[in-house]
Protein backbone atom coordinates (compact mmCIF):
# COMPACT_ATOMS: atom_id res chain seq x y z
CA UNK A 1 0.00 0.00 0.00
CA UNK A 2 1.76 3.39 -1.14
CA UNK A 3 1.98 6.28 1.57
CA UNK A 4 -0.27 9.31 1.46
CA UNK A 5 0.83 12.13 -0.19
CA UNK A 6 -0.40 14.33 2.32
CA UNK A 7 1.08 14.62 5.66
CA UNK A 8 0.97 17.62 7.86
CA UNK A 9 3.89 16.62 9.77
CA UNK A 10 6.06 15.96 7.10
CA UNK A 11 4.69 19.23 5.63
CA UNK A 12 5.73 21.36 9.05
CA UNK A 13 8.87 19.66 9.63
CA UNK A 14 10.50 20.24 6.28
CA UNK A 15 9.35 23.69 6.44
CA UNK A 16 10.41 24.62 9.26
CA UNK A 17 13.54 22.98 9.07
CA UNK A 18 14.21 25.07 5.67
CA UNK A 19 12.30 27.94 7.61
CA UNK A 20 14.71 28.44 10.14
CA UNK A 21 17.48 28.34 8.15
CA UNK A 22 16.38 30.87 5.82
CA UNK A 23 15.60 33.04 8.77
CA UNK A 24 18.67 32.84 10.41
CA UNK A 25 20.67 33.43 6.77
CA UNK A 26 18.35 36.61 6.73
CA UNK A 27 19.01 37.45 10.41
CA UNK A 28 22.59 37.22 9.50
CA UNK A 29 22.20 39.64 6.72
CA UNK A 30 20.55 42.05 9.16
CA UNK A 31 23.32 41.66 11.68
CA UNK A 32 26.53 42.63 8.92
CA UNK A 33 24.35 45.79 7.73
CA UNK A 34 24.09 46.88 11.40
CA UNK A 35 27.69 45.70 12.46
CA UNK A 36 28.93 47.63 9.94
CA UNK A 37 26.95 50.50 9.21
CA UNK A 38 26.09 49.58 5.81
CA UNK A 39 24.41 52.46 4.05
CA UNK A 40 21.60 50.20 2.66
CA UNK A 41 19.98 53.01 0.22
CA UNK A 42 23.07 53.03 -1.88
CA UNK A 43 21.72 51.88 -5.15
CA UNK A 44 24.45 49.15 -5.28
CA UNK A 45 23.55 47.97 -1.33
CA UNK A 46 20.03 48.06 -2.20
CA UNK A 47 20.59 45.24 -5.53
CA UNK A 48 22.43 43.10 -3.06
CA UNK A 49 20.45 42.95 -0.33
CA UNK A 50 17.34 42.23 -3.05
CA UNK A 51 19.50 39.59 -4.31
CA UNK A 52 20.49 37.95 -1.17
CA UNK A 53 17.36 38.16 0.31
CA UNK A 54 15.21 36.88 -2.87
CA UNK A 55 17.83 34.13 -3.52
CA UNK A 56 17.88 32.51 -0.07
CA UNK A 57 13.52 32.70 0.15
CA UNK A 58 13.87 30.82 -3.51
CA UNK A 59 16.99 28.42 -2.86
CA UNK A 60 15.59 27.58 0.81
CA UNK A 61 11.73 27.34 -0.38
CA UNK A 62 13.17 24.95 -3.48
CA UNK A 63 15.45 22.65 -0.88
CA UNK A 64 11.91 22.66 0.86
CA UNK A 65 10.05 20.98 -1.45
CA UNK A 66 12.90 19.13 -2.88
CA UNK A 67 12.90 17.20 0.70
CA UNK A 68 9.53 16.59 0.85
CA UNK A 69 9.00 14.97 -2.74
CA UNK A 70 12.37 12.82 -2.03
CA UNK A 71 11.11 11.88 1.17
CA UNK A 72 7.40 10.49 -0.54
CA UNK A 73 9.09 9.26 -3.33
CA UNK A 74 7.16 10.43 -5.88
CA UNK A 75 7.72 12.37 -9.28
CA UNK A 76 5.26 14.78 -9.43
CA UNK A 77 3.53 16.00 -5.82
CA UNK A 78 -0.11 17.79 -5.01
CA UNK A 79 -0.41 21.17 -6.13
CA UNK A 80 -2.19 21.69 -2.76
CA UNK A 81 0.48 20.50 -0.44
CA UNK A 82 3.44 21.59 -2.31
CA UNK A 83 1.88 25.23 -2.30
CA UNK A 84 1.08 24.61 1.80
CA UNK A 85 5.01 23.69 2.28
CA UNK A 86 6.57 26.38 0.60
CA UNK A 87 4.05 28.81 2.29
CA UNK A 88 4.86 27.90 5.84
CA UNK A 89 8.26 27.61 5.11
CA UNK A 90 8.53 31.63 3.46
CA UNK A 91 6.36 32.51 6.62
CA UNK A 92 8.93 31.49 8.51
CA UNK A 93 11.73 32.67 6.77
CA UNK A 94 9.85 36.22 6.85
CA UNK A 95 8.56 36.21 10.11
CA UNK A 96 11.83 35.66 11.59
CA UNK A 97 13.65 38.38 10.30
CA UNK A 98 10.46 40.52 11.03
CA UNK A 99 10.93 39.87 14.66
CA UNK A 100 14.54 39.77 14.52
CA UNK A 101 13.84 43.69 12.95
CA UNK A 102 11.87 44.64 16.22
CA UNK A 103 13.69 43.09 18.27
CA UNK A 104 17.15 45.27 16.61
CA UNK A 105 15.01 48.59 16.78
CA UNK A 106 13.58 47.97 20.52
CA UNK A 107 15.69 46.10 22.55
CA UNK A 108 19.34 45.85 20.76
CA UNK A 109 19.81 49.79 19.86
CA UNK A 110 16.20 51.95 20.12
CA UNK A 111 18.15 54.54 18.09
CA UNK A 112 18.64 52.46 14.93
CA UNK A 113 15.97 53.37 12.91
CA UNK A 114 16.58 57.22 13.79
CA UNK A 115 20.40 56.53 11.81
CA UNK A 116 18.27 55.26 9.59
CA UNK A 117 15.64 58.19 8.86
CA UNK A 118 19.21 60.10 9.22
CA UNK A 119 20.77 58.14 6.13
CA UNK A 120 17.24 58.55 4.25
CA UNK A 121 17.78 62.75 4.93
CA UNK A 122 21.36 62.83 3.46
CA UNK A 123 20.96 60.30 0.74
CA UNK A 124 17.85 60.28 -1.11
CA UNK A 125 16.08 63.65 0.49
CA UNK A 126 18.95 65.64 -1.73
CA UNK A 127 17.99 63.78 -4.95
CA UNK A 128 14.31 65.18 -4.94
CA UNK A 129 11.83 68.23 -6.06
CA UNK A 130 12.37 70.16 -2.69
CA UNK A 131 8.54 69.96 -3.12
CA UNK A 132 8.22 66.66 -2.34
CA UNK A 133 10.72 66.85 0.74
CA UNK A 134 9.20 67.79 3.81
CA UNK A 135 6.03 65.34 3.08
CA UNK A 136 8.21 62.28 2.04
CA UNK A 137 10.28 62.62 5.11
CA UNK A 138 7.09 62.79 7.00
CA UNK A 139 5.99 59.58 5.15
CA UNK A 140 9.62 57.96 5.64
CA UNK A 141 9.76 58.53 9.64
CA UNK A 142 6.39 57.38 10.46
CA UNK A 143 7.20 54.14 8.48
CA UNK A 144 9.72 53.39 10.08
CA UNK A 145 8.72 53.42 13.42
CA UNK A 146 9.20 50.41 14.67
CA UNK A 147 5.88 48.68 15.60
CA UNK A 148 4.79 50.08 12.04
CA UNK A 149 7.32 48.32 10.37
CA UNK A 150 6.73 45.09 12.29
CA UNK A 151 3.35 44.92 11.50
CA UNK A 152 3.94 46.02 7.62
CA UNK A 153 6.13 43.70 7.19
CA UNK A 154 4.12 40.94 8.88
CA UNK A 155 1.23 41.74 6.91
CA UNK A 156 3.53 42.33 3.50
CA UNK A 157 5.25 38.91 4.44
CA UNK A 158 1.95 36.68 4.57
CA UNK A 159 1.13 38.69 0.87
CA UNK A 160 4.47 37.72 -0.57
CA UNK A 161 4.78 34.21 0.95
CA UNK A 162 0.97 33.68 -0.49
CA UNK A 163 2.12 34.67 -4.19
CA UNK A 164 5.67 33.17 -3.93
CA UNK A 165 4.42 29.84 -2.97
CA UNK A 166 1.62 29.95 -5.53
CA UNK A 167 3.68 30.47 -8.30
CA UNK A 168 6.82 28.05 -7.02
CA UNK A 169 4.24 25.19 -6.33
CA UNK A 170 3.70 24.94 -9.97
CA UNK A 171 7.77 25.00 -10.58
CA UNK A 172 8.58 22.36 -8.11
CA UNK A 173 6.03 19.81 -7.92
CA UNK A 174 7.79 17.76 -10.32
CA UNK A 175 10.97 15.48 -10.08
CA UNK A 176 12.95 15.41 -14.02
CA UNK A 177 14.92 12.87 -12.68
CA UNK A 178 12.55 10.41 -10.68
CA UNK A 179 12.21 6.93 -12.07
CA UNK A 180 8.95 5.08 -11.97
CA UNK A 181 9.48 2.11 -9.68
CA UNK A 182 7.75 -1.09 -11.56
Amino acid sequence: MSEPSFSFKRILNHASKQGFIAGLILIGVTVVVYVFSINMYSPLMGLVSLAVTWGTIIIFLYKAAAGYRTELDVSIMDYWPTMLLLFITALITFYMSAFFGYLLNTVIDPEYHLELIRQFEEDILPQMPEEMRAETLARTKSTMQPMKQLLSSLLGSTLMALIFSVIMAFLVRKNPKHKEKF
